[in-house]
């Protein structure tokens, strides 16, 4: 994988907890925590990204 994102929490964030916009190609997302973001996780033009073992909750969008 290129980049490993865990073990992180993201709150309370506006607009995104992850970005990934075109061409962020295969990366990790794991055993993170969402709570309160206008989106939990948003993968944009992007391919081969794993999103395993999160806690999300409350978010308005959670992986989109």
């Amino acid at each position: 994988k290129i980049n490993n994102i865990s073990s992180n929490t993201f709150t309370n964030n506006s607009d995104y907890g992850i970005y990934f916009g075109s061409r962020s190609n295969d990366n990790l997302i794991s055993d993170n925590s969402f709570t309160e973001n206008n989106y939990a996780v948003r993968i944009k033009t992007s391919e081969k990204n794993t999103v395993i073992n999160n806690l999300i909750i409350n978010n308005r969008y959670g992986v989109s």
